[in-house]
């Protein structure tokens, strides 16, 4: 979503020197605010950072169910009650996306 308000803002750089051209000038400014904007009020930023941690984690969750097969017998218990926790860990940020309705804490 960057690079269109940046293409925008370099065309309306370059075009405001050139003669004739102011119309488009105010449409690629205006195009450029709109975008930046849009990009605020619906926080793609904190919304992507957010769905990248999550995905990382239940990576991070699956790699551990992996390992947890080449544990001694003894152990796995242990480890597979605390990998336990840390899935409804994770299950509890579900509700936490940036921007929506649903980010209140009760």
């Amino acid at each position: 979503m960057t690079v269109l308000p940046l293409a925008a803002t370099a065309f309306s750089t370059v075009a405001a020197k050139l003669e004739g051209w102011s119309n488009w000038v105010a449409i690629a400014s205006a195009f450029a605010a709109f975008c930046i904007s849009l990009e605020r009020a619906l926080g793609f930023g904190a919304r992507w950072r957010y769905h990248r941690e999550m995905k990382s984690g239940y990576f991070i969750l699956l790699d551990g169910i992996s390992f947890a097969a080449i544990l001694p017998d003894d152990r796995k218990q242990a480890f597979m009650d605390d990998w336990w926790a840390k899935l409804l860990s994770m299950r509890g940020r579900e509700g936490d996306l940036p921007n929506s309705g649903g980010s209140e804490k009760r």
